[in-house]
Order: C-alpha cells, then structure tokens, then sequence
C-alpha cells in the first residue's frame, strides 16, 4: 500500500477539521486526508473505501461534540499507528449490508441503552442491552418492536433504522443518535465509536467453501 509519509506529517501537524473543504489549504476531514494520502483526487470518499465505514467515520469528524477526540481518527489512516487501517475495506455489498447490522446493533444495544441510564432510565437501559444481536431482518424487527414498547424516542428512532439496515447505508441515521447521544459524556461515547469504528473495519468478507 502506497502512503505518502510526507503527507502524513502535514496531516498530524495540522489536524482534520469539521466538513468539507475546496483545497487541502482550508484543510481536511478523515477521508479528505486519506485521498491525500493515497495521492488520489481531494475529495471525501476512495474506491477502497468501503461506503459504511466512510459515513461513519464522516459522523464521527463532523460532530461537534468530538472536536477534541477528532485528531484520533488519523490513526486509521497511518499504517504506523498500529490500528486497523480502513483502506482496501471495500468488499461488495453483501459486506456493507453485514456492516449495517453491525452499527444499527451497536446503536440499539450500545449506545441507546447508555443514554437511558443517563438518564436513570435503567430498566428500558437492560431491556435493550439484553436484545438479540441485530444481524438480519428479523432480529431488527424485534429491536423495533421492542424499543417500541419501552416507548422512548431515541430508543424507537434506533431500532427503526436498524429495521431498515438491510440497505447498506440506512445505518447512517442510527449513528447520529441526536435524541440518545447528548446525554452521554463525550469521551465514552467517542470511545464506544471506536471500538465500533474498528469492528467495521475488521469485518472480512464469508469464505465459501467450494466442494471438491
């Protein structure tokens, strides 16, 4: 994998800045840096990218709340870091889908239930946490029905796009989480990101095994 290093060093000396930008001159966001990176056009998405883990990771840069956590995003551009890089994560549609339960699971078992018990709401906090995971259809419908009967908007909000994540970006409205998220303290929730941040970016593609 070709990294310019040269262009990493502007990157870390600099830092990423919210939104989008004309010209590396204004500056750049987690994915504007990585086509710097990879000598490709100045914009915020590569072709080896996969489209899951750049809408995420553009929340993430975007959000106000993260302004001092943002420049942690970098690491999974450098190739020295030591953290799961999300180049060459672009694996097809049947993978993206797979990452879209992943990140509506996390947004309904994860971080719903950490804003409910921010507010001292632990029962519907538990209730949620012990769901089945979201992977398919049918365990996002009973996420939906069940936030549904706890009653609380964010909950409901979740699980309603994890009942639509069967399309590959529906996960993108579970992540902004803007009813469930201010009541978390900013430092876990941008951890609780990452760790969900890494598990896309680890998720393989299913080898089929063909018979001999």
């Amino acid at each position: 994998m070709s990294i310019d290093l040269a262009v990493l060093n502007i990157v870390r000396q600099r830092g990423l800045s919210r939104g989008g930008h004309s010209n590396p001159q204004e500056g750049f966001c987690v994915m504007e840096a990585a086509a710097l990176l990879r000598k490709a056009p100045f914009r915020d998405e590569l072709p080896c990218v996969s489209p899951v883990i750049r809408r995420f990771l553009i929340r993430l840069n975007d959000s106000p709340r993260f302004d001092r956590f943002r420049n942690e995003l970098i690491d999974y551009i450098d190739p020295n870091s030591g953290k799961p890089l999300i180049f060459n994560t672009a694996n097809g549609l049947a993978l993206e889908r797979k990452r879209a339960y992943v990140v509506a699971d996390w947004a309904i078992r994860t971080i719903v239930p950490m804003a409910m018990e921010a507010i001292g709401k632990t029962a519907e906090a538990a209730e949620l946490r012990a769901l089945p995971e979201v992977v398919d259809r049918s365990t996002a419908s009973i996420a939906r029905e069940t936030a549904m009967k706890v009653k609380r908007a964010a909950a409901a909000d979740a699980a309603a796009y994890a009942y639509a994540a069967a399309d590959a970006y529906a996960y993108a409205a579970a992540a902004r989480m803007k009813r469930a998220a201010p009541t978390i303290e900013p430092r876990k929730l941008w951890d609780e990101s990452l760790r969900a941040l890494k598990a896309l970016i680890v998720l393989k593609p299913v080898q089929q095994c063909v018979a001999s």
